[in-house]
């Protein structure tokens, strides 16, 4: 019984983060305009999140506030 409720909550497991995988494929695309496949966007998300934990937290949240003023700038 422990075993198998173990296993359903694997696959589960397995089944959100494909399906996270497949969202940020879809997010990346739309950046960048070109097509991504799940794993490889998932390792990119990866990746800038490790630069961001290395950077100290004010220069984040300064760069996040630039990022945000330029969407804007950019939508208008």
């Amino acid at each position: 019984m422990r075993e198998r409720d173990r296993d359903i909550r694997r696959r589960r497991r397995r089944r959100e983060k494909a399906k996270k995988a497949r969202i940020m494929a879809l997010i990346a695309q739309s950046k960048t305009g070109q097509k991504k496949k799940p794993a490889e966007a998932l390792h990119e998300v990866k990746e800038e999140k490790k630069i961001i934990h290395k950077r100290p937290a004010a220069k984040v949240i300064k760069h996040a506030k630039e990022a945000a003023e330029a969407s804007k700038k950019g939508g208008e």
